[in-house]
């Protein structure tokens, strides 16, 4: 059983994996093409640790070179538990970027949100 929680990303196309093969912390595993479906021949799945979640924020943010985004982004608990954190970033976003990225990420959230 794993540690600690496991952040994960569908659809990455085998150009972004070329990317971020040099990264530390991340691993990836091709993701599996229904039958019939339409687009990229293959797929994968990225996953990171909690020490990479700022290389994922990076990621993200240069994915959609610096324009507002949503993104789902698994969070794969030790105990098997799968929650799914919609990350919305807006472009006139008042808080650094990444940090919020982050903490969307985590499912922290502000009072007042």
């Amino acid at each position: 059983m794993q540690s600690e929680s496991i952040y994960v990303l569908h659809g990455v196309t085998k150009r972004e994996k070329m990317q971020l093969s040099s990264e530390p912390d991340i691993k990836f595993e091709e993701e599996e093409i229904p039958d019939g479906a339409i687009g990229e021949p293959a797929t994968f799945i990225i996953m990171v640790t909690m020490a990479a979640l700022s290389t994922l924020a990076a990621y993200l943010l240069r994915k959609h070179k610096g324009e507002s985004f949503e993104e789902d982004v698994e969070e794969r608990l030790p105990d098997g538990t799968v929650k799914i954190r919609k990350v919305k970033w807006t472009k006139s976003s008042s808080e650094a970027p990444e940090a919020d990225i982050i903490k969307q990420i985590q499912g922290v959230t502000s009072l007042g949100k």
